[in-house]
C-alpha cells in the first residue's frame, strides 16, 4: 500500500478507521504502514539549512524569503510576527501601542542572523526606528520563557505560540508587521524518502487535492 495514499486517508478522514474503510483495508493495516520514526527539532532558519545540508534532516520549514542554489523551496503559508508578554506588563494589556510606545518596552527577541530578526529589522528601518533590544536569544522556546516570566516582551510568530492554559498575551500594535510567508525546503536533486513525502503532503498540501 502507498504511503501517500494512507497518509493523505488518515489526514483527510480524521479517523483510522474511517481511513481504512476508504481505503477498503483493515484498521491494523493502516496502523502497520504509518508506524514510521518522526523527529521534530526547533531551530532557526540558518541552523535548519546546515541541517538539511549535512543530511540530519530530510526537510525544513523556514522562513522566506530564501535564495539558495542547492534548495528547492515551496511556500505554505503565511504567518504574523508579534509581540507578546506576560502578567508583569498587565498594564498594557487592551492597549494600541504604537511604535515608539512597543520600543519603549524591554525587549526581548531573536539574535542577529536568524530570518525572523531581519523581517523585523527591515521592518523597523523602514519606520525609521533602531531595535535595541535588553535580552537577544538564539532558542524559540527561550523567548516565551522569558516573556512568561516577565523579563521583557518577545517577538513572536503568532501561529507558533500556544496561548492555551498560558499566562502570555499578545499586544496589540497601532502599526502591525506585515505578514511573512513560511515554506518547506529539501535539497534540490534529492529525493525525499517515501515517508517524508506522504507526510509532507498530507500535512501541507492536502487542501489542494
Amino acid at each position: 500500500m502507498e504511503l501517500y495514499r494512507v497518509f493523505y486517508a488518515c489526514a483527510k478522514e480524521g479517523s483510522l478507521t474511517r481511513a481504512a474503510d476508504k481505503l477498503h483495508v483493515t484498521q491494523p493495516a493502516i496502523s502497520h504502514s504509518i508506524t514510521i520514526k518522526i523527529k521534530v527539532t526547533n531551530r532557526t532558519t540558518p541552523e535548519s539549512i546546515a541541517l538539511l545540508k549535512d543530511g540530519s534532516i530530510d526537510f525544513a520549514l523556514v522562513n522566506l524569503p530564501l535564495t539558495d542554489p542547492q534548495l528547492e523551496v515551496k511556500k505554505v503559508f503565511e504567518v504574523h510576527d508579534c509581540f507578546f508578554a506576560g502578567p508583569r506588563f498587565e498594564h498594557v494589556r487592551g492597549q494600541r501601542l504604537s511604535l515608539d510606545e512597543i520600543l519603549s518596552l524591554p525587549l526581548i527577541l531573536l539574535e542577529e542572523g536568524s530570518n525572523s530578526r531581519q523581517y523585523l529589522n527591515q521592518f523597523m528601518q523602514q519606520k525609521e526606528y533602531t531595535l535595541e533590544p535588553e535580552i537577544e536569544l538564539g532558542s524559540l522556546d527561550l523567548l516565551v520563557e522569558f516573556a512568561r516570566i516577565g523579563l521583557g516582551v518577545s517577538c513572536l510568530t503568532r501561529e507558533f505560540v500556544d496561548l492555551e492554559g498560558s499566562t502570555l498575551f499578545e499586544i496589540d500594535l497601532a502599526e502591525r508587521i506585515p505578514p511573512r510567508e513560511i515554506g518547506i525546503v529539501k535539497l534540490k536533486n534529492v529525493p525525499l524518502s517515501e515517508a517524508a513525502s506522504a507526510f509532507v503532503h498530507s500535512f501541507f498540501f492536502k487542501g489542494n487535492e
